[in-house]
């Protein structure tokens, strides 16, 4: 069975009565950003992966779901959760744990998956659907650019954006007002960076890319 668990694409671990990891496949290896299974085995699976919460407080042992098996005997399934990887990058990740008998006690067997990519494109449509409900309501193209572009920054976390628009007779791109974080001296960056105010197919980065 631990054969087929090495094989399997999401991430599957094994941790004893106390917590340490006996078994981790190749899968959760990666995702931990380890290269050997033997940098884990031995471990604390909580003070290793899952010690603190994405708000930066910590995560006591005693609270962690994935844990319970190990004194309750149920299995338990966490669809929102995070875990450290060895650089100390945040991973978000889905979850199931079950009791695990083993010689010593009973330990847990961790089934993990890797929901980076699945968040992603929650956060695009989440993104997509509010900048057209600002397109929609404002009244001008001023306006619904100026929205757009302020909720595209805050919500990726640039600390600027601006869009290039073609003119009436589509022959040259017109800058429209940008956005920028709010800072003096980045307002005095934004203003020079954004000079020629007009770009035609072929000049600079926006040129090119509408040719």
């Amino acid at each position: 069975s631990l054969r087929i668990a090495e094989q399997t694409a999401d991430g599957l671990y094994i941790v004893d009565q106390d917590g340490d990891f006996t078994f981790v496949n190749p899968a959760a290896v990666a995702l931990f950003g380890y290269e050997d299974e033997s940098e884990l085995l031995g471990r604390n699976s909580h003070a290793t992966t899952h010690y603190q919460r994405p708000d930066g407080s910590p995560y006591p042992a005693e609270d962690c779901p994935l844990l319970k098996p190990r004194r309750t005997g149920e299995s338990v399934r966490v669809d929102d959760d995070w875990f450290f990887r060895r650089d100390g990058s945040m991973i978000p990740v889905a979850y199931s744990s079950a009791p695990f008998p083993m010689e010593s006690g009973i330990g847990a067997v961790v089934a993990i998956r890797d929901m980076t990519e699945l968040r992603q494109a929650e956060d695009e449509l989440r993104l997509l659907q509010t900048t057209t409900a600002l397109i929609s309501a404002a009244e001008t193209l001023e306006e619904a650019v100026a929205n757009v572009i302020r909720e595209v920054c805050q919500e990726s976390g640039w600390i600027a954006g601006e869009m290039w628009i073609p003119d009436d007779d589509c022959a040259r791109l017109e800058l429209a007002p940008g956005w920028w974080a709010a800072a003096p001296e980045m307002e005095a960056f934004f203003v020079e960076a954004s000079a020629p105010q007009t770009m035609g197919p072929g000049e600079g980065l926006p040129g090119l890319v509408w040719q």
